[in-house]
């Protein structure tokens, strides 16, 4: 009788707790600690089949480490993983446009404080928000995030070509 109770209540507390260890090997990066891509589609998937209520908030981050070298982006991966743990997306329940704001403020400022700043700007953001945007699908607010990330990268781009251009010994003399 105490073998079948012991045994009732081991088999009990596995099956229980079987649905966080599948959870957990399915869905978290084990370098990290954090949720993976496969995480981030299952959430995508389930925020799909209903309509957004209040603040929903979207943060889209890239890092472009194209421009550096192989060493230059080695370092630069090294320090972002210790700042940001390989978060490209983050998806905020109740979260206002101002707090996610914020939010990205503190990162960048987070970041200028570390070996990352040398490098220059390789961290582009982009935010959205149900109630800013009207919009209230998960999808759209994505797309909202990734294009304005994208904006945000071309500005750069563009400001780097036009300092560029400025510091330039090639300009032509008029």
């Amino acid at each position: 009788v105490i073998l079948f109770l012991f045994l009732g209540c081991f088999c009990a507390i596995f099956l229980g707790r079987l649905g966080d260890f599948v959870d957990y090997y399915l869905y978290v990066d084990k370098k990290s600690g954090l949720p993976n891509r496969e995480r981030c589609d299952a959430m995508v998937d389930r925020y799909s089949t209903v309509r957004l209520n209040g603040q929903f908030t979207v943060i889209h981050i890239q890092v472009d480490l194209s421009g550096m070298s192989r060493n230059d982006g080695d370092k630069a991966l090294r320090a972002l993983g210790d700042q940001l743990q390989y978060v490209f997306i983050v998806l905020l329940e109740d979260c206002s446009i101002d707090l996610a704001r914020n939010c990205v403020d503190r990162l960048s400022n987070l970041l200028a404080k570390t070996e990352l700043a040398v490098f220059g700007p390789c961290v582009f953001v982009g935010v959205s928000n149900s109630a800013k945007d009207d919009a209230y699908e998960i999808r759209a607010l994505l797309r909202l995030a990734i294009r304005r990330c994208a904006d945000a990268k071309a500005r750069q781009e563009a400001e780097n070509a036009r300092k560029a251009a400025e510091s330039s010994p090639l300009k032509s003399e008029s």
